[in-house]
């Protein structure tokens, strides 16, 4: 009688090789598409199933978990932009010039029609968060405006015997393209 114990290398089960491509799946994943938090969360998955991986005690259940907590992580996981949009839905039209305004409602359009297509790239998404970044820089409020507006009528009182021929020529210029934005 005869007992042989069968010796089944660990890294050959399917469990192992499973867990093995979910975490090189995970990685492959490009962290500045995503949230900082967001990111982290799927970073400590990653931390642990690697832990798991190591172990040389881990069943098949270990690694069963292991791959179901990143698959968590990654449904988790919020896009940078999403963030972006939902911050820029908050600005309300009433403060800024229509125009200012309108190009930040079709921006916020456009990335959400990226963030929708599920074959968009980190790239679109992230020419998306820059040209909403652009909107948001350059609302134009309106008390920026009256301001503006008081400025012009200060500057529309020089006469051409107040100032040099240069500057007042510079003045009617700048008075010019300011009524032009108003």
């Amino acid at each position: 009688d005869f007992n042989v114990e069968r010796v089944v290398d660990r890294t050959q089960t399917e469990g192992y090789k499973s867990l093995q491509a979910k975490i090189q799946q995970a990685e492959a994943l490009p962290s500045s598409d995503y949230t900082t938090a967001s990111y982290r969360r799927l970073t400590s998955a990653i931390s642990s199933a690697r832990s798991v991986l190591n172990s040389a005690s881990s069943t098949d259940s270990d690694y069963s978990s292991a791959v179901s907590s990143i698959n968590s992580a990654i449904s988790s996981l919020v896009y940078r932009l999403k963030e972006l949009i939902d911050s820029a839905s908050d600005y309300t039209a009433s403060l800024y010039t229509d125009s200012s305004f309108a190009a930040l409602t079709s921006a916020i359009r456009a990335a959400q029609a990226v963030l929708d297509r599920s074959s968009a790239t980190a790239s679109d998404r992230a020419a998306q968060v820059k040209a909403l970044n652009s909107a948001i820089n350059n609302l134009v409020k309106l008390t920026d405006l009256q301001e503006l507006s008081g400025l012009v009528d200060q500057a529309s009182q020089y006469r051409a015997d107040d100032l040099s021929e240069d500057s007042f020529k510079a003045l009617s210029d700048a008075i010019e393209t300011a009524k032009d934005v108003l």
